[in-house]
């Protein structure tokens, strides 16, 4: 939907975002002409309320059936949506499902059928959010409120796909599993959690072999990227996987695999002692310089 000015746009996008609540105008004014005096902001958060106003309610269409404005607030009507608010309403469902799910059923056969039910209901709103999220929010905007606002979703996001693989996993859907786990670590490198259910959902194919590559893979994306190992439950796991807990996972990896960590550990511990002495040196240059 185009509109006459990159800041009508923004600004249009900021209400959808917050629709159907109501924004003080005072808060859009402040946010969006944060510079300008008050009076001054004021005035121009009129101007670009008419040209939405204009792109959204055009000759036809009655004023205030999409926009309301009023001296002291401004709201996108309930006729508008957008997909983060969808996007947000089915996490919200889905949270609130799993919290039921994980509700006591042991002693009570019907409560069980329904904590399975419930489950797989939060698994499919968790998958339509997913695909929400495919291209992100607010691509093209670069304000300060927007890049706040792709963080958050981006914390949603990666917490959905940490839910929705383990959720698959349980249910033996492996490959659904496989696509949720590969594509957290893909948002998010760092997070131990996705490869260990990338290593767990190949250990359950009897591929004890692709399980340790995943570890091998964690390991060198995190002493890559921030210099660190992995955590002792990742450890953990991969030890279990080279021992022989799972099938195909050969027995005399185990020891192998413990002076592999071991290895790495201390190189990880002299890169660390080296980019601290780069930094010594650097600073010594600056007080002579």
């Amino acid at each position: 939907m185009p509109f006459a000015t990159r800041k009508a746009e923004s600004v249009f996008a900021y209400l959808v975002v917050h629709a159907p609540r109501a924004v003080p105008r005072d808060q859009i004014a402040g946010l969006f002409w944060p510079e300008a005096p008050d009076l001054r902001a004021r005035k121009n958060l009129r101007t670009e309320l008419w040209r939405i106003r204009a792109r959204i309610e055009p000759r036809g269409v009655a004023p205030g059936r999409f926009l309301e404005a009023t001296p002291r607030i401004v709201r996108v009507q309930d006729g508008v949506h957008s997909d983060y608010g969808r996007f947000s309403e089915l996490l919200g469902a889905a949270e609130r499902l799993g919290r039921h799910a994980s509700r006591d059923t042991e002693f009570d056969d019907d409560l069980v059928d329904g904590r399975e039910s419930d489950v797989s209901r939060e698994a499919d709103l968790l998958d339509e959010a997913i695909l929400l999220h495919s291209d992100g929010f607010l691509a093209g905007c670069w304000e300060d409120w927007a890049i706040e606002l792709r963080r958050h979703t981006m914390e949603r996001l990666t917490w959905a796909l940490d839910r929705l693989s383990r959720i698959r996993l349980s249910q033996e859907q492996t490959s659904e599993a496989i696509a949720a786990a590969e594509r957290l670590v893909a948002v998010d490198p760092l997070r131990e959690d996705g490869w260990r259910t990338l290593m767990a959902c190949a250990a359950s194919q009897g591929n004890g072999a692709r399980a340790l590559a995943y570890y091998r893979q964690c390991h060198a994306t995190l002493r890559d990227e921030v210099g660190l190992s992995p955590t002792d439950e990742t450890r953990s796991l991969a030890r279990s996987l080279s021992s022989g807990g799972e099938r195909g996972a050969p027995a005399r990896e185990t020891e192998t695999q413990q002076r592999l960590d071991a290895a790495l550990d201390a190189l990880g511990e002299e890169v660390g002692r080296i980019a601290q002495a780069i930094e010594d040196l650097r600073q010594e240059l600056k007080h002579l310089n």
